[in-house]
């Protein structure tokens, strides 16, 4: 099965709230990108009323409502030596999974200028990226529009917010993405 390996060198070991934020982050980004791409699943504004009514909380781990099994991904993290840490995302749409790469890979290319500023300036800054914007965010909003959805974009951006963020924080020191 197709899988999305991030790998993360970190200058320290983040805490365990921080390691669950990226794991949530990621597995938003794989369901925000599937929803946005796939327009026969994103189209429908029972899924994601039903994703807003489950919330985001970060130990809130089930897919969005409505979603066939097969489009559903399997997350993993492996703290490795507390410094080189990797989280995979297993799924059998490889075009989804191949997405969410791309937007890692904006967002990495992003980290390294924004490393310094704080979070509330890397989040304006990300979503003034070309890359993230037009993979991520203008997708979102024109796949909630779509589905008649589209007063609920602040909520679904400040999700994205929270990923963006925990994926640019301090701790981190480079990131490299596959997909095997």
């Amino acid at each position: 099965m197709p899988t999305l390996i991030a790998n993360y060198r970190m200058a320290f070991m983040p805490n365990t709230t921080h390691l669950a934020r990226i794991l949530k982050g990621l597995e938003d980004l794989y369901y925000v990108l599937l929803l946005t791409t796939d327009s026969a699943l994103g189209g429908r504004g029972e899924t994601w009323r039903g994703w807003l009514e489950l919330g985001f909380h970060v130990n809130t781990r089930t897919p969005p409502p409505g979603l066939p099994v097969t489009d559903r991904v399997r997350s993993f993290f492996d703290h490795g030596d507390g410094r080189h840490l990797r989280w995979s995302l297993e799924s059998r749409r490889a075009d989804v999974l191949g997405e969410v790469r791309a937007v890692l890979d904006a967002v990495e290319a992003a980290r390294r200028r924004l490393c310094s500023r704080e979070a509330p300036d890397r989040v304006q800054m990300l979503h003034s990226d070309v890359e993230i914007n037009g993979r991520l965010l203008q997708p979102l909003r024109g796949a909630l529009e779509l589905s008649g959805c589209g007063q609920e974009y602040p909520r679904f951006e400040a999700a994205m917010d929270r990923a963006l963020t925990s994926l640019t924080a301090v701790p981190i020191v480079e990131a490299g993405i596959t997909i095997t």
